[in-house]
């Protein structure tokens, strides 16, 4: 397993003009969350949940992290609203 990035399409929110900054991180933390939902929802579809470690904790930003295979990765690269999904590590569990 690897650790990944998942990189969401910022969406165009009214907050980032009108808003304080606590809007916009709360925005893009339900952003990150909802896809959470769609992600693992996506998986389990497609028989992948067991090449899931765990997501990271959603944040003030629309990026999500998480510990999965190379295929589930890529299946995520496909869903609506992902800009790019990166590799953040090298093989868990191996020193250099």
């Amino acid at each position: 397993m690897y650790q990944y990035v998942v990189n969401l399409v910022p969406p165009d929110l009214p907050e980032r003009a009108t808003g304080s900054r606590t809007g916009v991180v709360d925005a893009y933390t339900r952003v990150a969350t909802e896809f959470i939902g769609r992600a693992r929802q996506a998986l389990a579809e497609r028989g992948l949940t067991n090449q899931v470690d765990g997501f990271g904790e959603a944040y003030g930003l629309p990026v999500v992290t998480l510990t999965a295979t190379p295929s589930a990765a890529a299946v995520l690269e496909t869903l609506p609203g992902v800009e790019a999904v990166y590799r953040d590590d090298n093989r868990l569990g191996l020193t250099t």
